[in-house]
């Protein structure tokens, strides 16, 4: 840390106690029996936190000095926050401080994920703990750390079930969702092989020569349609309670605002798509309607029940596929 010396010490600061700072000396005395167990992340938040002692210009004010920590590390690496978060706590615990304290680890890390780097989720549990004081300001025990969410929920256990959440398929890799991989590339191509079995759905009709074939074409010549199908068959891959996924699955604006190369997939994958429908028409009698050769139906008698099997037989084709 800048200006600051950092000495080991081995007896003076009590067992639990990691460290200490001289203001005046800007000296960090480090607990070396202690401090040898930590990890590196670990370390270097008890040298932030003394450090904000510095910034700070305080001795007394702790829950101020461990935000300042939280502060230099948010965002330095993947995870970093969320991994912070978990070290600081372990390293309270560990000192046996209040329940107060540690609430206001999280509500810091909230504060700075809102504040910073715009989380819509950390806002809104920061909203909520605004709303209702008492589970700001209740006495909780660690037990209640494990607690399960739900409405009357103390405030540790509803934080750390969100904050550690399971993140959904989008995300895994990815804290920010919007790096294009192979990962994310093939949920795409899943998503549009449901949007073209929505198509066939909508569109498909014994009323038609083709079946309903150009329709189902022109519907998925419906870019907007299209773009907007797909964010909704994403749905499952980008919902979960982590605070730390962005919250695509509520707004397909800024999906594809953060993930704009997301449409050229899209569109990439379209034809594949279109030759899917083509082949299950194809197989159940019907002429390719796009052809200069005869349009009708090869057996036209049984019209309503080539349509049906024709439906069924690409859903079946898309479920082998694992797209639903």
């Amino acid at each position: 840390m800048k200006n600051l010396e950092v000495r080991y010490v081995n007896g003076g600061l009590g067992r639990n106690n990691p460290a200490r700072v001289d203001l005046d000396t800007g000296v960090v005395e480090v607990n070396a029996p202690l401090f040898r167990h930590y990890t590196p992340l670990q370390k270097k938040l008890v040298l932030l936190h003394e450090a904000g002692h510095v910034r700070y210009d305080t001795v007394d004010d702790e829950e101020l000095a461990d935000r300042y920590a939280l502060e230099q590390v948010a965002g330095t690496v993947q995870y970093s926050l969320r991994r912070s978060v978990d070290g600081l706590l372990a390293i309270l615990e560990q000192a046996d401080v209040s329940e107060e304290r540690k609430k206001k680890v999280i509500i810091s890390a909230l504060e700075i994920d809102a504040e910073r780097f715009g989380n819509e989720h950390a806002k809104a549990l920061l909203e909520e703990i605004r709303k209702e004081p008492r589970l700001a300001n209740a006495a909780l025990s660690a037990a209640a750390i494990a607690a399960i969410v739900s409405a009357a929920i103390a405030l540790i256990g509803f934080l750390q079930a969100t904050i550690f959440g399971k993140r959904a398929e989008w995300f895994v890799g990815d804290m920010g969702g919007k790096k294009r991989t192979q990962h994310k590339i093939n949920l795409l191509q899943d998503a549009c092989d449901s949007v073209g079995a929505k198509a066939i759905k909508l569109k498909a009709t014994s009323q038609r020569e083709d079946g309903g074939e150009l329709l189902v074409y022109e519907q998925l010549d419906d870019d907007d349609w299209v773009y907007n199908e797909v964010h909704a068959a994403l749905y499952t891959a980008f919902k979960d309670n982590n605070i730390f996924s962005p919250s695509f699955f509520k707004s397909r604006s800024k999906f594809y605002d953060k993930c704009g190369w997301a449409k050229e997939e899209i569109q990439d994958y379209l034809p594949t798509v279109r030759s899917y429908v083509r082949n299950e028409f194809a197989k159940q009698g019907y002429s390719d309607p796009n052809s200069s050769g005869d349009n009708s139906l090869s057996i036209a008698s049984n019209g309503n029940n080539l349509l049906r099997y024709a439906v069924i037989g690409l859903v079946l084709l898309l479920i082998l596929k694992k797209v639903f």
